[in-house]
């Protein structure tokens, strides 16, 4: 997969996928890619959001050759493919899924504390927190972290596939479901 969008080995991809990117944090996630010019990234963005908007304000950033915007697939698991690691600095998000898919698939991640799918990570375990999407240099340092030490992203990765393995199956779902409602009916019979 990385051949076909022209990434080379050295290539460090970063993965984005979402609609409303300015929400998804993406303005903030160039300004942090600026920060790190000296580092072999490549931004892949995944999103139906006419790119037009986004490609000059990645251009001012110097970040030209760097960021490529591709349109959404059936075919997700290429992107995942694709990349080093998922990125997701949300300013809000009730969930995030694409954070969970990319758990799912053992891709380090680094997940803004806005996005609800935070929840299901422990920061230096099964992912990085970001806990200011806004601030820059903190997601630039993230990217950093993450891209500097192999191990940790291993760790990061399988740690994180493990993590959803055990409490993202729809078995789990079904029985937090069942004691959420079974608990909202307990509650209302002693009123």
């Amino acid at each position: 997969m990385r051949r076909f969008f022209n990434y080379s080995d050295e290539d460090f991809v970063l993965l984005l996928i979402g609609n409303d990117l300015r929400n998804k944090g993406l303005d903030h996630l160039l300004q942090a890619v600026t920060l790190l010019s000296d580092l072999p990234l490549r931004l892949l963005v995944v999103s139906g959001d006419d790119p037009r908007i986004y490609q000059p304000w990645a251009d001012k950033l110097s970040c030209q050759g760097k960021v490529r915007f591709a349109s959404p697939s059936a075919d997700v698991l290429a992107f995942f493919a694709t990349a080093d690691a998922y990125v997701g600095p949300s300013l809000e998000d009730a969930f995030g899924l694409p954070i969970v898919e990319a758990m799912a698939c053992g891709l380090p991640v680094i997940a803004s504390v806005h996005a609800g799918a935070s929840e299901l990570i422990r920061h230096g375990e099964t992912g990085l927190l970001l806990s200011n999407p806004r601030d820059t240099s903190e997601l630039a340092q993230l990217i950093r972290k993450i891209y500097a030490d192999g191990s940790l992203r291993r760790r990061l990765g399988l740690a994180a596939a493990q993590h959803v393995q055990r409490n993202c199956s729809w078995d789990r779902n079904v029985e937090k479901t069942r004691d959420l409602l079974e608990g909202i009916l307990r509650d209302r019979q002693q009123i």
